[in-house]
């Protein structure tokens, strides 16, 4: 996972109902240093305020290769 990157939350104990929510990684710090290294804030309403997961709590959005992205414009 790197900043910028588009997550989906699968597990929030503390606020479950953030579970299936998009999220966007905005800062990282090495795991040893911090509980919850990933910050992320929320992609339908980035000024609600910053977030803290492991990855393991995160499940990246999965890439649409360009070659199908020119195949089949929006």
């Amino acid at each position: 996972m790197q900043i910028g990157d588009i997550a989906t939350v699968k597990e929030c104990h503390k606020q479950p109902e953030l579970v299936g929510k998009e999220v966007k990684v905005i800062a990282m710090v090495d795991p040893a240093l911090a509980r919850w290294p990933i910050s992320v804030v929320m992609v339908d309403a980035p000024g609600q305020g910053v977030y803290g997961f492991r990855e393991d709590e995160l499940e990246p959005k999965a890439d649409i290769p360009d070659a199908f992205k020119d195949a089949f414009p929006q």
